[in-house]
C-alpha cells in the first residue's frame, strides 16, 4: 500500500490517502478430473452422473453415444470454468451435443430442473450430466427423480447422499425445498 499526503483544500483542512498496490488477480485452482471409470449411472439407462471429466473420459462417453447422440450436460458455473474455456468445443467437436445450465449449490432450484428437462426433451441417445464433483449433478438428478417418480425429499436425500457416499447439507436444504415447492405446486 502506498500512502502519501496530497493538499487538497476542503473548507480550509488537508486531506490525505492511500491507494492499494494492485495485486495480481488470483487463477482459480484447476479442475480435478473424473475418469470414464469414476462415473455413476443414473436411475435411467443411458444417463450418467460425475464431475468434471478428462479428455479420455469424453472420447469414451463419445465412443458410447457413437451413431445415438449423445448429449453432456454441464452444470458448472463461469467461474469454475475458467481453466476449460473451450471445453464446449471439444465436446462438440467429438460429435456430441453439449449444453451448459450454469448453476451454483445456491441457483439450483426448480428453474434447473426445468432447463435440464428442455435440454433432454426429444433427445433418446447417451446423457452424460455433470457439475465440478459430481455433488450438483447428483442433487439435480434427485430432484429430477422426486419429480418424476414421486420420490419424497427424505427418500432423495438418502439416495442422493448414498450416490456421493456423503452428505451434503445445503443439498439436503434443496430437495426439501423442491419438495415443499412441488407439493404446493400439487394443491393449486
Amino acid at each position: 500500500m502506498v500512502c502519501f499526503l496530497f493538499a487538497v483544500s476542503v473548507s480550509g483542512s488537508l486531506l490525505a490517502g492511500c491507494v492499494a498496490t494492485p495485486t495480481r488477480a488470483e487463477r482459480p485452482d484447476p479442475p480435478v478430473l473424473m475418469q470414464w471409470e469414476d462415473f455413476r449411472p443414473a436411475t435411467t439407462e443411458g444417463v450418467w452422473i460425475a464431475g468434471q471429466p478428462s479428455e479420455a473420459a469424453l472420447d469414451r462417453f463419445a465412443s458410447e453415444a457413437a451413431g445415438r447422440g449423445g448429449l453432456v450436460v454441464n452444470l458448472r458455473t463461469d467461474e469454475e470454468m475458467a481453466y476449460l474455456p473451450y471445453y464446449g468445443r471439444s465436446v462438440s467437436a467429438r460429435g456430441v451435443r453439449y449444453v451448459r445450465i450454469p448453476t451454483s449449490g445456491s441457483t439450483l432450484d426448480a428453474g434447473t430442473v426445468a432447463a435440464f428437462e428442455n435440454a433432454v426433451r426429444g433427445h433418446d441417445g447417451p446423457v452424460l450430466l455433470h457439475c465440478a464433483s459430481g455433488g450438483r449433478a447428483t442433487y439435480l438428478w434427485a430432484m429430477l427423480r422426486m419429480q418424476r417418480e414421486g420420490l419424497s425429499a427424505d427418500e432423495a436425500i438418502a439416495w442422493a447422499e448414498a450416490e456421493r457416499g456423503k452428505p451434503w447439507e445445503r443439498g439436503e436444504d434443496i430437495l426439501r425445498s423442491f419438495g415443499s415447492a412441488s407439493e404446493q405446486r400439487d394443491v393449486e
